[in-house]
């Protein structure tokens, strides 16, 4: 499949970006590599249960963009059992009610910006529709992802020990894994963005979110 970059797409630069807020992560650079905004962290915790939370990122684009659909490149590596990228949904057409999905913002730290009250988020993790392919939502170009074994399915968040879940540590290695995304905004006043959090997770591990364009489609 074609990367699917949407008539009349803008590509995303720092000067897009509103701000960008993480929960348990270091190493952390963000901004413009190669003409696009470029964010990179890892996470600090691992394990489920840790009394220190889970990581996450948040990046919340400016709202001067006249955008409702998003395509981003996700690199990534180690392993988690529960994860979110974008706005989450577990199954390849989800409900659009669908709860869930926000992974990385548990713990004490947790910047305001993330919770599931703030703005950004009110309808799903950076206010963007669950994950269905019946509605135009697309996974896409993987490495070592989706397509590595004929049991694990397209999907935008997981929280379980299945045989379908693609960043599960028994299912798949701890190597570079990298996917492309289209997704849909839900157009409800405020803004939206990017979303990426990790629970039960390999500690130590980087994600890389590069390559956004956004676009108004009718």
């Amino acid at each position: 499949m074609a990367i699917r970059y949407g008539k009349g797409s803008r590509r995303i630069t720092s000067g897009d970006v509103l701000a960008y807020y993480t929960n348990n992560m270091d190493n952390i650079s963000a901004g413009d590599v190669g003409g696009g905004y470029e964010f990179y962290g890892t996470n600090v915790w691992g394990g489920c249960g840790n009394a220190n939370g889970d990581a996450g990122v948040l990046i919340v684009l400016k709202d001067d963009i006249s955008w409702n659909r998003i395509t981003c490149q996700f690199e990534f590596d180690g392993t988690a059992s529960c994860w979110t990228f974008l706005g989450g949904g577990s199954q390849t057409n989800s409900p659009q009610n669908e709860a869930g999905g926000g992974y990385g913002r548990s713990g004490p730290s947790v910047p305001s910006q993330m919770s599931s009250s703030n703005n950004y988020n009110i309808d799903g993790p950076g206010n963007i529709y669950q994950y269905n392919e019946n509605s135009g939502d697309r996974i896409f170009n993987d490495v070592n992802a989706f397509s590595d074994s004929g049991n694990f399915i397209r999907k935008a968040h997981a929280c379980d020990n299945e045989n379908t879940n693609m960043f599960h540590g028994s299912f798949n290695d701890a190597g570079y894994k990298s996917f492309w995304t289209t997704r849909r905004r839900v157009e409800n006043g405020y803004p939206g963005g990017v979303w990426h959090g990790r629970s039960c997770a390999s500690t130590g591990r980087y994600i890389r979110i590069k390559n956004i364009f956004v676009w108004y489609e009718g």
